[in-house]
């Protein structure tokens, strides 16, 4: 445990898979009798609210290659009573002990920054000065929620959580988590083509409707998007942009990507120019009842 007067980072580098930490050794494949077994899963680290449980094992040689723990969520369940930051409960713990030869009041301090998602420092003031600690964080403590990253601390790494918390689960194409899906739901996909065959002064248009998620637009010369009353001119320098309240992401390669969904209509507009023929590819998703399965325009 580090005692510092100042807050002093001390950063180490790990090679780390997600969810997963690796050991440096070589040569044999995750398989290996090499390994031992893996143990038993542990305690969960809370109770509700979301935890973590660990599952280890160990080489049996210096040969071998792959993790030497592994992790799950567990007790995911909303606390039907208010509980304590896990970090003041953390800090809280300090004051028991003897530190630089007194006993204390610890409270954690609040940090910036993405390398302090997974940092613990615990603060206490005493004769009109400050002492700071750095003990480790335990596993299973959500990310430093003023960073605005939601995942849950694996040591030092900020593990990721899906939308029904739980570690490393993702979304479908139309932002469903795997709890929800519904057999008679299916998720499908559009791709379509704005007629680049543009003659004249009239420009063309098309829609992506209400509750398109996943939506991808490349486009050649310009377009403009629009939702309702605010639109957007493309390309633009900017990296992202906002239509009534929805995010729009471009890419290096000038791609248009929004994570929906649609609250309201998307339109696409091309318009001609004398820099050559306007054209534009989308591509969205819709949940659709399998038994129907309609095109939806």
């Amino acid at each position: 445990m580090k005692i510092t007067t100042s807050l002093q980072a001390v950063r180490s580098c790990q090679l780390c898979f997600l969810f997963m930490l690796l050991t440096t050794a070589t040569f044999a494949d995750d398989s290996s009798p090499l390994w031992s077994e893996w143990g038993e899963w542990s305690e969960c680290s809370s109770s509700c609210n979301g935890g973590v449980t660990v599952q280890e094992r160990y080489c049996k040689t210096s040969n071998c290659t792959g993790p030497t723990k592994q992790y799950k969520s567990c007790n995911v369940e909303t606390c039907s009573v208010p509980v304590k930051d896990p970090r003041d409960e953390q800090c809280e713990k300090l004051n028991s002990k003897k530190i630089v030869g007194l006993k204390l009041q610890w409270t954690p301090k609040n940090t910036s920054g993405v390398e302090d998602l997974c940092e613990l420092f615990c603060v206490s003031t005493y004769n009109g000065g400050q002492f700071q600690i750095n003990p480790p964080i335990q596993i299973g403590t959500p990310c430093a929620q003023n960073n605005g990253q939601e995942g849950i601390c694996l040591g030092k790494l900020c593990a990721p959580v899906g939308c029904d918390d739980i570690l490393g689960s993702q979304k479908d194409k139309c932002l469903r988590c795997l709890y929800d899906i519904q057999d008679f739901e299916i998720c499908k996909q559009y791709n379509k083509s704005l007629d680049t065959n543009i003659t004249g002064s009239n420009p063309v248009s098309a829609s992506i409707p209400i509750n398109g998620t996943s939506v991808i637009i490349t486009y050649k010369i310009s377009i403009v998007l629009s939702i309702l009353s605010e639109q957007k001119t493309l390309p633009s320098n900017d990296n992202e942009f906002f239509l009534n309240g929805i995010k729009f992401q471009i890419n290096d390669d000038g791609s248009v990507l929004v994570e929906g969904p649609l609250i309201e209509v998307l339109t696409i507009h091309l318009e001609p120019s004398s820099a050559g023929k306007p054209s534009v590819d989308y591509e969205y998703h819709l949940l659709v009842d399998d038994e129907i399965d309609e095109e939806i325009e």
